[in-house]
């Protein structure tokens, strides 16, 4: 009787999923030690020149997983593929991503509304001081500028 496992691991003798059966054994290990909340963290993982790289969605998972290096380790070191392990690095992929361009951009000017007014008002104000403020309005309203 086949079972799932041995689907994948005759699927993994293929060349075309090398890299997947590289990644293979530590998917099992970590499937074995952590929990399903955390594993469910976890984007990808990776066994590299003696290292465990483990790549997380949250940073409560990141943290998590920081205070489990040891354990990691001493349990990592009872299989075979990982019998090598020396260190485990755990990071939030968030923080791998590119900044967006548009910030490094120079901010463009936003405007509010397009004035459609032509400045064609009667100023009944008797105090000076708004009578002023008033006609200031108006000026800038007929030399077509744009509130901002």
């Amino acid at each position: 009787m086949k079972t799932s496992l041995n689907l994948v691991d005759n699927l993994l003798q293929l060349n075309e999923f090398y890299e997947a059966k590289e990644r293979f054994p530590v998917h099992i290990f970590l499937k074995k030690v952590l929990t399903k909340h955390l594993f469910d963290m976890v984007l990808f993982a990776k066994f590299q020149n003696d290292t465990l790289t483990i790549g997380v969605h949250h940073p409560s998972a990141q943290f998590e997983l920081t205070g489990f290096k040891p354990i990691l380790i001493q349990y990592a070191k009872q299989m075979s593929e990982l019998s090598s392990i020396k260190d485990v690095k755990i990071f939030r992929y968030d923080k791998l991503k590119p900044k967006s361009l548009s910030i490094s951009q120079k901010p463009h000017e936003i405007e509010f509304f397009t004035e459609r007014s032509y400045g064609i008002f009667e100023n009944h104000l008797k105090d000076e001081e708004l009578f002023a403020k008033i006609e200031s309005i108006r000026n800038t309203i007929q030399k077509g500028k744009k509130w901002k």
